[in-house]
């Protein structure tokens, strides 16, 4: 296929942007005719070079059966289908118990009853930032009146789809701790209690909290788009209101009630920014990224607005209504990205899936391989040995015995094969290890259960012709040739 830009997750393609390449098939077309030629030239040089010791043994009558080059070969051949199928069935083991380990991951928001969807406001009809707190707030009023919805916000972004950063100077401190990098997203007062983000200590936002910011925003504002740096009297007189997670409080302020400490967003000359309460951490880059510190301001108006509903109703049904609601504020915006919580985790689980499912599927197709590479082999030998066991049974051999023969020599290559697989699967599961997150490489459950289950394939690849081994009649096999 050829792959655009249109990507998202693992950097996968959008199917509208998925083409069938002439180059690509081409290329495929002629290595799968080049492995044909190739694995066909073996056997014919295995054929044009024939063991004669072993042949006029064979024709002597004691048994006919392959020399053991090409005996050995078929083995070997064997041995490395289930060697690499294990290493793929482990693959796949781990990948889908960690997409599995994603899907229900606690990622610190609630994600059943969630509505979200964004917003944008054009810079030519919302110039400035009292019209963008005015039509917040005026999207969250109606958005209230919608049927079944118990709490509405508004944040500058969703978590796991990121969001911005800053460094900050702790008040009083200098080294290591005055100059770090936390990230910031900025929420409504309802926000957290929408979203299902846990209030640990202290208080969220309040309506005054965000008049406040909207304040001192347009006090500074105007210094920062001419391109200067706010004088030190103006800045040291602006205190924002700030709502910090669970890992900063941990990291700046540990064994400390981190209420009422100060920051900058920056140098000393501020502005500066007070703590009034602690939440629970959230994933703001995605499932696999752990979270990191990070700071909330109160949500005073923006360009782009995310609006997050909790409803008791499906979060689907809702949207009708929003679009209304929007409309009788401003018919020219639509609503965008509108999606339930639920469906954000998802989307983000997409890469890890296709994965999974791409490796599962090779594994499946190695192991049906295996499968029938053992079956064939021992099909083989039992068919080049039919005078051999008609003999043995002849003089008194059981069926069971020669049952269980057959079945040692196929366990035996499997057994191998085995074992030869794990070492590989160990070697395979440090080269995935950048793409787990939650489970580990050398998960010992998704090892041995891919190894049973590829034993239990290769116990019945054999079975099939050992059972029909054991069920030769002795004097049709002596008369076999």
């Amino acid at each position: 296929v050829s792959l655009f830009s249109k990507t998202k997750g693992y950097g996968l393609p959008e199917f509208s942007v998925v083409q069938v390449n002439g180059a690509v098939l081409a290329f495929t077309f002629s290595l799968a005719i080049a492995t044909g030629v190739l694995f066909g030239l073996f056997p014919a040089l295995e054929m044009s070079r024939p063991d004669l010791h072993e042949e006029l043994k064979g024709g002597a009558g004691s048994s006919i059966s392959p020399g053991r080059r090409r005996r050995f070969t078929s083995h070997a051949l064997v041995v490395a289908e289930i060697a690499l199928s294990l290493m793929l069935l482990v693959s796949a083991g781990l990948l889908l118990k960690d997409f599995a380990a994603l899907r229900s991951l606690d990622i610190g928001v609630r994600r059943d009853g969630v509505w979200t969807a964004a917003v944008q406001l054009p810079e030519a009809s919302y110039k400035t930032d009292r019209q963008k707190y005015d039509f917040s707030q005026a999207l969250l009023e109606r958005a209230r009146r919608v049927g079944g919805v118990d709490s509405v916000a508004l944040s500058d972004h969703l978590p796991l789809e990121g969001g911005s950063n800053y460094y900050v100077k702790l008040r009083g401190q200098t080294g290591a701790m005055s100059n770090q990098l936390v990230e910031r997203h900025s929420a409504s007062p309802e926000y957290f209690r929408a979203i299902g983000v846990r209030l640990l200590q202290g208080r969220v936002f309040t309506p005054a909290d965000i008049q406040t910011a909207l304040e001192h925003d347009m006090r500074l504002n105007p210094i920062w788009e001419a391109g200067t740096q706010p004088p030190a009297d103006l800045t040291n007189g602006i205190v924002y209101p700030c709502v910090i997670n669970q890992s900063m409080a941990r990291f700046f302020w540990p064994n400390q009630n981190p209420r009422g400490k100060m920051f900058s967003q920056g140098g000393d000359k501020g502005p500066w920014k007070q703590v009034i309460g602690v939440v629970s951490d959230v994933r703001q880059w995605g499932l696999t990224q752990k979270p990191v510190p990070e700071a909330y301001d109160a949500f005073d108006g923006g360009s782009r607005l995310f609006l997050v509903l909790h409803t008791s109703l499906p979060p689907s049904s809702v949207t009708a209504e929003v679009r209304r609601a929007l409309g009788q504020i401003d018919s020219t915006l639509p609503l965008y990205s509108v999606r339930s919580m639920d469906e954000v985790v998802g989307e983000q689980a997409e890469g890890q899936q296709f994965l999974s499912l791409l490796v599962g599927s090779f594994a499946a197709l190695a192991a049906l391989l295996a499968a029938i590479g053992i079956y064939g082999v021992l099909s083989y030998a039992v068919r080049q040995r039919t005078r051999e066991i008609g003999i043995r049974m002849s003089l008194g051999a059981s069926r069971g015995r020669v049952l269980g023969e057959v079945l040692r020599e196929g366990m035996r290559l499997a057994v191998l094969g085995l074992a030869v697989g794990i070492a590989g699967a160990f070697a395979a599961g440090r080269v995935l290890a950048s793409l787990l997150s939650e489970v580990k490489p050398g998960d010992p459950l998704i090892f041995a259960a891919t190894a049973g289950l590829l034993a239990m394939v290769a116990l019945i690849a054999c079975y099939l012709p050992a059972r029909r081994a054991a069920r030769l009649d002795p004097m049709a096999a002596l008369r076999y040739e």
